[in-house]
């Protein structure tokens, strides 16, 4: 199966938020539940997978969109000037947009302030000036701190481009679903849970977490699949009904007027 890394690192996050971050090594956690309600999971995440699809696919189309209409108005107007686009959150420019404490033009500040002094253990009284030193300093200690999180996030377009999304617009992606690609889910399911007959839904067993994580990241992994042979599909289709169009066109054209002798 093929799979983006941008929907990959979706998929352990999703996994994650659903089983628990609990490190492995300390906690030995096991989840309890029947045949119905692996299911109902288990399903849950082919949809989600099939969503993810769905949203990825319409992120490349808006790139594509906006380069063709960037390449248009760069073709009208070459002269537009240096004025710049803010940057993509998906960009690796990211963090360079928070502002450099040594290119800031500040006034002339006065008074003094109460400050605690972490060494002293007690609140001392400071001047202005100080305190804005001091707190532009604690500052660039938490960017430092946190920019190799923030920078993990912002290269991932497909994260961002999913938390940025109206929770109306993400229910579509799972409302858009065909008939054939719940059937395929479904048989899918039942292959894998080996379900024989309706008394067996009540069965009860436990299992470990690293288990069911490993079984939603597959079922992610499926649903994504579905959803990309179903574009593939639906592309071959359209360029097929193109083509065919095409030589019908072709061989309906009236026949051209010969020149009066």
């Amino acid at each position: 199966m093929s799979v983006s890394s941008e929907a990959f690192l979706v998929f352990q996050r999703t996994a994650q938020g659903m089983v628990g971050s609990l490190p492995v090594k300390t906690f030995d956690i096991r989840v309890g539940t029947d045949v119905s309600g692996m299911e109902q999971l288990l399903y849950s995440s082919m949809v989600t997978g099939y969503v993810v699809r769905n949203a990825e696919f319409r992120m490349k189309m808006n790139e594509k969109v906006r380069e063709g209409a960037a390449q248009v108005f760069t073709s009208v107007n070459p002269d537009g000037g240096d004025k710049k686009e803010d940057d993509d959150l998906g960009s690796a420019d990211y963090m360079r947009g928070v502002p450099d404490k040594h290119k800031l033009v500040r006034e002339e500040i006065s008074g003094r302030v109460s400050w605690f002094d972490e060494r002293l253990k007690k609140r001392i009284e400071i001047d202005g000036e100080e305190y804005i030193d001091r707190l532009e300093k604690k500052l660039s200690q938490m960017q430092e701190r946190i920019r190799p999180q923030v920078s993990g996030d912002v290269t991932n377009k497909l994260l961002l481009y999913l938390t940025r999304l109206p929770h109306r617009t993400v229910s579509s992606f799972g409302a858009e679903i065909s008939e054939p690609a719940t059937v395929a889910m479904c048989r899918i399911l039942s292959d894998r849970l080996g379900l024989l007959n309706p008394s067996k839904m009540k069965m009860g067993f436990s299992v470990s977490r690293e288990h069911v994580s490993q079984y939603i990241c597959w079922c992610l992994l499926v649903g994504y699949s579905i959803r990309n042979l179903e574009m593939r599909e639906d592309i071959s289709e359209l360029t097929s009904s193109y083509r065919r169009g095409m030589h019908m066109r072709q061989n309906t054209s009236p026949p051209e007027k010969e020149d009066d002798k």
